[in-house]
């Protein structure tokens, strides 16, 4: 019996799609369709399925279950350099970012959602999404606002809509907070 149900659905579904997708890719289809679910059901347009996730990427070059894993350390090693580098932006000293940095990696939400690979992964892009909207507004080079769109990229294939609504949320309220702000007036 599953004492959690919540938790198997990493296992009977996410890693299914997941093995779905990159077999089609490596056999250089497009995984539109999954047919081994009811009478089939369309799987790109799935948002879970998180198809065009660049960090599907380890799946593609490693044998599965490695490049499972190592999307998860990877969401946490991203969560803690984005933040890392967001705080130092902020002006926090090197010891405080790093604190910060690491409480963010291993916060509570990531821990209990990094093996769904989704939800860490959203928070993993966020402190980045931050940081380059800082530094636009700092410098005002267009570069900043290009990369901006390919990390944004990175949020909405996660495949995760809800925690993507949120950072969205989040980064149209920073950019809000800095445009009215009088510092960067």
């Amino acid at each position: 019996p599953v004492k959690n149900p919540l938790i198997s659905d990493v296992f009977s579904q996410f890693y299914i799609w997941k093995s779905l997708i990159i077999t089609s890719f490596k056999q250089f289809h497009i995984p539109l369709w999954n047919p081994y679910s009811y009478s089939g059901y369309p799987l790109l347009a799935n948002l879970h399925s998180g198809a065009f996730n660049p960090l599907n990427a380890f799946l593609f070059l490693n044998p599965f279950t490695l490049g499972w894993n190592l999307m998860i350390v990877a969401g946490i090693f991203i969560s803690a350099v984005s933040m890392y580098f967001f705080l130092r932006i902020e002006g926090y000293q090197t010891k405080s970012s790093l604190i910060g940095s690491i409480s963010y990696a291993f916060s509570g939400c990531v821990i209990v959602w990094m093996e769904f690979v989704t939800i860490s992964q959203v928070m993993a892009w966020l402190p980045l999404l931050l940081l380059l909207v800082k530094k636009y507004y700092t410098t005002s080079r267009i570069k900043y606002v290009a990369v901006l769109a390919v990390v944004y990229f990175c949020v909405i294939t996660v495949g995760h809509f809800q925690t993507w609504t949120y950072a969205t949320l989040l980064t149209v309220s920073y950019i809000t907070y800095l445009k009215f702000s009088r510092h960067y007036s």
